[in-house]
């Protein structure tokens, strides 16, 4: 990454300081300086980079939804209704479906338990009949 390609991403990202950015990271302002001095040229760290991309995608999503409050509630009820087409389409809920697989879980869970009590029960039996060993 360039010096000039670093004070862009700060600035996209909605930085108006590099104090600012060296406090969102928890790191002395004093280094984030150290990397964007001009007259330098140095490696800047590896995970900089993709730090400042996912902030720009942070404040994209933040000016989104600052821009249309209603978004959240748009997004929900459009989910909701996509999910009921789909119950319709499968033929039943997904709550149903997911209760009968956990009920059918817990069934397989109750024969699995049983079966590792019968198997101590006969191993202790096995031990007593052999003398304790």
């Amino acid at each position: 990454m360039t010096n000039e390609k670093f004070k862009e991403m700060l600035k996209e990202a909605g930085f108006k300081t590099k104090k600012e950015f060296a406090e969102t990271i928890h790191m002395s302002p004093h280094t984030v300086r150290y990397w964007a001095y001009e007259s330098r040229q140095q490696d800047f760290p590896t995970w900089l980079e993709p730090c400042l991309n996912y902030a720009i995608k942070s404040k994209e999503y933040t000016d989104l939804i600052s821009s249309n409050p209603h978004i959240l509630e748009e997004l929900k009820q459009k989910n909701i209704a996509l999910k009921l087409e789909l119950e319709k389409l499968l033929g039943y809920s997904l709550e149903e479906k997911l209760k009968l697989e956990n009920e059918a879980l817990k069934k397989q869970m109750l024969k699995e338990r049983k079966q590792k009590n019968i198997a101590r029960a006969r191993l202790r039996h096995i031990k007593r009949l052999n003398g304790g060993n």
